[in-house]
């Protein structure tokens, strides 16, 4: 039988360990902790931030180019064009 899927997710707290699993490497003795796993957190959610930020502006660029008709005009006749290629070489190569 194959197990279902129960909605829980174990990404979570498998992501919070994996992030913290070099935090002794940098805590000093006999110093407050929170501020050090703050660094930590900030070091990872800045390029998370700047990489989600940049993949958005890049998909945003790409829908509005997309949406002009001249270029889906375009799209259009070169895979026609390219379909239409393949089917007579897969009946050029038909016994």
């Amino acid at each position: 039988m194959i197990p279902r899927w129960s909605g829980e997710s174990i990404q979570p707290s498998t992501a919070a360990s994996v992030f913290l699993t070099p935090a002794p490497r940098f805590l000093t003795p006999h110093q407050p902790v929170l501020p050090h796993v703050l660094l930590l957190a900030t070091a990872q959610a800045l390029p998370v931030a700047a990489w989600l930020t940049a993949w958005t502006m890049v998909i945003g660029a790409a829908t509005a180019a997309l949406g002009s008709a001249t270029l889906r005009t375009a799209l259009g006749r070169r895979a026609g064009t390219v379909l239409v290629a393949l089917g007579l070489r897969t009946a050029a190569a038909w016994p």
